[in-house]
C-alpha cells in the first residue's frame, strides 16, 4: 500500500529557511536602496537617490523637452477623448489607459493650461514672470526632470519593499505607535520612512 511520504525534519527546516531567505534578501535590498541613507561622496544619500542622480546626469538635458512632449500629448489625448465621448454619446469601453484621459472639466482645463505653459517656458515665449530662470524654468528644467527620473526608477525598486513582507513586518512593529498618533495602520510607517529618508515622491 502506497502512502504519502511524511515530510522529514530536514525538509521542513529547508522550507522554513527558504521562506526566511525569500523575505530577508529582497527586503534587505529594498531597505538598503530606499530606506537607509549612507555616505556617498560628500553627501548622504539613499541608493535610489544615487541611481536617480546618475541617470539625471546622463539624460537630464533632454528631460525638459521630453516632459513638455508628455504634457502636450496628455492634453491632446484628453481633448480627443472628450470629443469622442460627446460624439458617441456613450462612455468608451473600460480601459485603464483610456481612463486616464476620461476626466472632468477642471482636469481638462488644467492639462490644457499646463501644456500651453510648458511649451511657453520651453521655447521661451511669453512674459518674463512666467519663463524666467526663477519661475517657470526652475520647474521645467530643475524640478520636473528629477521627479521624472525618480518616477521611472522607483516603481522598479518599490516591490522589494512592498511585496516580500517588509511592509507587514514594519506594520506589526509600528502599529502601536502609528495608530494612536496618526490614526494610520502600522504599514504606513514604510511610507513615512521612505518619504523622510529619501524624497517625497518615493514615499508618495
Amino acid at each position: 500500500m502506497v502512502t504519502d511520504a511524511v515530510p522529514t525534519r530536514e525538509s521542513e527546516i529547508a522550507l522554513r529557511t527558504t521562506d526566511y531567505l525569500r523575505f530577508l534578501v529582497p527586503s534587505a535590498i529594498g531597505a538598503g536602496l530606499m530606506l537607509v541613507p549612507f555616505r556617498f561622496g560628500d553627501t548622504f544619500n539613499i541608493g535610489l537617490g544615487i541611481i536617480a542622480d546618475f541617470l539625471h546626469a546622463r539624460v537630464g538635458s533632454i528631460l525638459p523637452g521630453l516632459a513638455t512632449l508628455v504634457i502636450v500629448l496628455s492634453a491632446v489625448a484628453t481633448i480627443a477623448m472628450v470629443v469622442v465621448r460627446r460624439r458617441l454619446d456613450t462612455e468608451p469601453l473600460a480601459n485603464p489607459i483610456l481612463g486616464m484621459f476620461l476626466v472632468g472639466p477642471t482636469i481638462l482645463v488644467a492639462r490644457v493650461v499646463g501644456a500651453i505653459t510648458a511649451s511657453m517656458v520651453l521655447f521661451q515665449w511669453g512674459p518674463a514672470w512666467l519663463i524666467s530662470d526663477t519661475t517657470g524654468r526652475v520647474i521645467l528644467n530643475e524640478l520636473i526632470p528629477v521627479i521624472m527620473v525618480i518616477f521611472v526608477v522607483a516603481p522598479l525598486l518599490l516591490p522589494l519593499v512592498t511585496d516580500f513582507g517588509l511592509m507587514e513586518f514594519f506594520g506589526t512593529l509600528c502599529s502601536r505607535i502609528f495608530r494612536p498618533l496618526f490614526t494610520l495602520p502600522g504599514r504606513s510607517s514604510i511610507d513615512a520612512i521612505a518619504s523622510r529618508m529619501g524624497s517625497a515622491p518615493v514615499g508618495d
